[in-house]
């Protein structure tokens, strides 16, 4: 068991509007700690990624006053590699992602195997294969293909960095959102700026400069332990 959380909003975000995200996720998994940070200003917003591989203190959060985008995870370590190699959020050449939850098949997919020996890395690794088998493909299609082919538990953010877009969805794992005209917030437990369950089913795209919140798939999906 993980935490997933983020916030995007057009105004600065303090560390001070984060760590309440982060601590409210720390029941979940408090062997790791990694967050993704950028700004809105200019057209750069390659960001930052920050991995440590230990406990969460309020100290690891390295947020000035120009970011607007912050996207984290802590970690249980169900799998893989206990150092930082192990710390989300992973990386490939399009994409960064964390992931809560536990997957069952993943061993199945030795091609989308990471480094780390982590299950997360498989449905990124997976996703960037898509895209890359057919380019041009929407995102979006590449995230409910990879879905279609995973069993077990999901909760997942997905940057796009060239696209400069969040994508959100979740299979079984918890995931609540809260949203205002300027910004989103998101974390795998329920908190006053969170309080709506993310749909199971539904792949939603969120684009910070316009603050556009869209449904962009759907996706079907069983539970592996009913049967």
């Amino acid at each position: 068991m993980c935490g997933i959380f983020g916030k995007i909003d057009d105004c600065a975000i303090e560390a001070a509007v984060i760590s309440p995200l982060v601590q409210a996720s720390l029941h979940r998994g408090n062997l790791g700690f990694g967050y993704f940070s950028a700004s809105l200003a200019g057209n750069d917003m390659q960001g930052a990624i920050y991995r440590f591989a230990r406990p969460y203190t309020d100290s690891l959060l390295t947020i000035d006053a120009h970011q607007h985008i912050v996207l984290g995870h802590v970690r249980a370590a169900t799998s893989g590699a206990r150092d930082k190699r192990g710390v989300h959020p992973f990386e490939s050449a399009d994409l960064l992602l964390a992931h809560n939850g536990i997957l069952l098949n993943h061993a199945d997919f030795p091609a989308w195997q990471g480094a780390a020996g982590v299950d997360s890395e498989t449905i990124l690794n997976g996703i960037q294969a898509h895209l890359d088998e057919a380019p041009g493909q929407q995102t979006a299609g590449a995230i409910t293909r990879t879905i279609s082919q995973l069993e077990g538990q999901q909760a997942c953010w997905l940057w796009h960095k060239r696209e400069r877009a969040l994508y959100l969805w979740r299979v079984m794992s918890p995931l609540f959102f809260g949203r205002t005209d300027t910004s989103l917030t998101f974390a795998s437990t329920r908190t006053n700026d969170c309080p709506h369950p993310l749909p199971e089913g539904i792949v939603y795209r969120f684009i910070p400069f316009t603050m556009a919140w869209q449904q962009v798939a759907t996706f079907p999906f069983t539970s592996p332990y009913l049967s």
